[in-house]
């Protein structure tokens, strides 16, 4: 639809104004549209890592209790349409067309007083005005970078979520966990609760320190026990506060993160959302996320994660030994150049050693790491190949073993590559077959 791909050009090209931290733009964004953020209970998701996984567990278990939820994560995988969804659903390319036809309206008007929304702060104001048009019942809003200046940090959430804090965005966040936890504390609001995943003490010190001055009663949930792995369908038992549920993520980190939405699913109860038990169970069943630790091929095993950073890094990696009985066969990596910081390096290097190949795969993006220049960091590892493109690596997978085992991982850019080609594949062997 041609329309729709104008429509997504016209945002895109107001990436030419950067990143730029800082709520007055957006502020002034949300006044031009009549605030829609403030016609709907919304709950705000800040953290390193989580926050899109927590995002879609709330999401389920929401939708499984009756509500029309709207859903606001970035970035997206495949198209851009996935980054707004309402009742599960990513915004239609007809709503696209005619939802960017107000924004730009609002835009231009904003542009004749010198204010010049960036393509996140359009997107987001875009994701407010399309849940107050659908008369979504609650929001999930998950920030973009950091929180304290994040566009999206222009609401007033009814619950927040911090999920984690790790090293990510340091030249931007700060280089101390205290100093992104600051950051993403910025997101809790003078009386409004606030449940926080964080572990380490020198990041959670600083949380409770400014829930404490904005009197926001601060929830801190507490520990979650793995009953069973399901290796059937990859997925995990799990218990907690006495309870017990089946999860369809099955990535070690998710524990922590049920933990989190549960507590928040209980503030919600708090005020007044019903909320079954049945719905929870239901929604942590079948709720998907794709590209983490996602089994997209089974002979041979191919896993897809977007880890990146250390935390998440860590988090496969220990996720792959809890799962599996081997190293994969083969390492799949694709980054872009600001990831490559020396303890991602050192965690890539000490995984692979007893892997067979290593292949590397061009990221498309003008940030991305150089595939020769990844080469060279992992010298005296496996043998290594730099492979020309996507289709180029699913020819490898083609030609392996059925018991060999593959692992991607990397820039969330190379999932959506791989996970689009694949669907392709998918698609084109079902018209074949």
């Amino acid at each position: 639809m041609k329309a729709a791909e104008d429509a997504k050009q016209y945002l895109y090209q107001l990436r030419k104004s950067g990143v730029k931290l800082g709520l007055e733009n957006m502020q002034q964004l949300c006044r031009e549209m009549a605030n829609p953020e403030s016609c709907y209970p919304i709950v705000h998701i800040a953290g390193t890592n989580g926050k899109g996984s927590c995002a879609v567990m709330l999401e389920s278990i929401l939708q499984h209790a009756g509500y029309r939820v709207g859903l606001f994560t970035s970035p997206h995988l495949i198209r851009f349409n996935e980054r707004i969804r309402v009742s599960g659903y990513p915004i239609s390319d007809e709503d696209l067309v005619s939802e960017t036809a107000a924004l730009k309206h609002n835009i231009n008007q904003l542009n004749q007083k010198g204010v010049e929304p960036t393509f996140f702060e359009a997107t987001n104001g875009l994701a407010f005005q399309y849940f107050k048009n659908k008369k979504v019942d609650i929001a999930i809003i998950e920030t973009g970078l950091g929180g304290r200046l994040d566009s999206t940090n222009v609401l007033t959430p009814i619950v927040s979520l911090i999920t984690s804090i790790g090293m990510d965005h340091c030249g931007i966040l700060g280089d101390t966990l205290a100093s992104i936890a600051f950051e993403k504390a910025g997101i809790i609001k003078m009386g409004v609760p606030v449940v926080s995943g964080v572990l380490q003490e020198e990041a959670s010190s600083v949380i409770e320190d400014v829930a404490k001055r904005r009197n926001a009663r601060l929830i801190q949930p507490g520990s979650i026990k793995t009953l069973a792995l399901n290796h059937t369908d990859l997925g995990r038992t799990i218990a907690y506060d006495q309870r017990v549920f089946q999860l369809a993520l099955p990535a070690k980190s998710q524990c922590c993160n049920v933990a989190s939405v549960l507590e928040v699913i209980e503030e919600l109860r708090r005020q007044d959302f019903e909320i079954s038990e049945q719905a929870i169970e239901e929604g942590l069943r079948t709720v998907k996320w794709p590209g983490r630790f996602d089994r997209i091929e089974s002979k041979p095993l191919v896993v897809l994660d977007c880890a990146h950073n250390d935390a998440s890094l860590s988090d496969l990696f220990e996720s792959w030994s809890e799962w599996m009985e081997y190293p994969p066969s083969i390492v799949v990596l694709g980054f872009l150049s600001d990831k490559l910081s020396e303890p991602v390096i050192a965690q890539i290097r000490a995984f692979i050693k007893s892997s067979k190949r290593l292949l590397i795969v061009p990221v498309t993006s003008e940030r991305a790491s150089d595939p020769n220049a990844i080469k060279e960091l992992f010298l005296g590892g496996p043998e290594t190949s730099v492979l020309g493109d996507v289709e180029e690596l699913w020819h490898e997978i083609r030609r392996l073993d059925s018991l060999d085992s593959v692992l991607i991982f990397g820039s969330v850019y190379l999932a959506g590559e791989i996970l689009a080609h694949h669907q392709g594949i998918m698609a084109q062997s079902k018209l074949n077959g």
